[in-house]
């Protein structure tokens, strides 16, 4: 009995080992700065990029006298991000603005370190305010199907990820989003309109350029599509009005789509998306208010 006891603990500690460490290897696909940078272009040809220090996806758009960043990570991922960031040849000060698309500890996790090192200027949606002063996601959603649900409970678990992240306090300088707009970005040196797309939570916006670009944070995911995501974020608050939104970002024109969590794709894959699952919002615009 005893024999069998110490060897189910083993194999309990063997197999908890090894959740930790593929949690490791999700949070740290890359290891040289270099792999966690990829460079792309607009339709003008200037440089934009995506730095993946960790599970979560950064975005750098030029922007006048210097550049915008969208979303952060983790907060243990900001030493890993300057890495990747001086392979890009940008400098922690040249970042003016950060958008946050939603207070998620993903999302917002360094966001306070950075504005620290860099005085860069927020643009974040009204409905963030509470969760980033507070340094703490709160949380309501489920997962699309019982085996992203499985899998992430088990990520949670090994991460021991309590969903803080240290305070972002907004000033008076800084942007609040409460209704799509066009003008923080003109201000800025950037042609293109903020947009409320909530469904993945309450508080989530994307950022639509007008040549197609949609930088939408979790709105889509390129993420956990073997075990069904599909593209899809794979939690959701309302499902209505993630698809709705969806469809929101088709009709504000948006041909890529760079999201959160994984590589970039075409608007094929959202209008599949929307073939397959969006049936219920067929008549919601996800504009909100």
């Amino acid at each position: 009995m005893k024999k069998t006891i110490v060897i189910i603990l083993a194999l309990t500690g063997l197999a908890f080992a090894g959740l930790r460490l593929a949690a490791f290897l999700a949070d740290n696909r890359a290891t040289d700065p270099a792999d966690m940078v990829e460079r792309y272009a607009d339709a003008d040809g200037k440089a934009f990029y995506r730095i993946n220090a960790g599970i979560n996806n950064s975005y750098l758009i030029p922007c006048r006298g210097g550049w915008l960043l969208v979303d952060t990570g983790y907060p243990d991922d900001y030493g890993r991000f300057k890495k990747a960031l001086s392979v890009t040849g940008i400098s922690p000060g040249s970042i003016k603005w950060l958008f946050i698309t939603h207070a998620h500890d993903e999302h917002a996790g360094f966001a306070a370190a950075l504005r620290r090192d860099s005085g860069c200027r927020l643009i974040v949606p009204e409905q963030s305010l509470r969760d980033l002063r507070a340094g703490q996601m709160v949380w309501n959603g489920r997962a699309v199907n019982w085996r992203i649900d499985i899998i992430s409970r088990l990520y949670g678990l090994v991460k021991r990820r309590d969903m803080r992240f240290p305070p972002v306090q907004p000033n008076r300088d800084d942007v609040i989003l409460v209704k799509d707009d066009r003008r923080p970005l003109e201000r800025i040196g950037i042609r293109g309109t903020l947009v409320y797309t909530p469904g993945h939570s309450p508080d989530s916006w994307s950022l639509v350029t007008d040549d197609g670009r949609a930088f939408c944070g979790d709105a889509a995911m390129n993420f956990l599509n073997i075990l069904g995501a599909a593209y899809r974020p794979i939690f959701i608050t309302d499902k209505r009005q993630a698809y709705g939104s969806l469809r929101r970002l088709l009709s504000l024109g948006a041909g890529e789509f760079y999201t959160g969590h994984g590589p970039a794709f075409g608007k094929e894959r959202i209008e599949e998306v929307l073939t397959r699952f969006g049936g219920d919002a067929l008549n919601h615009t996800g504009t909100g208010r």
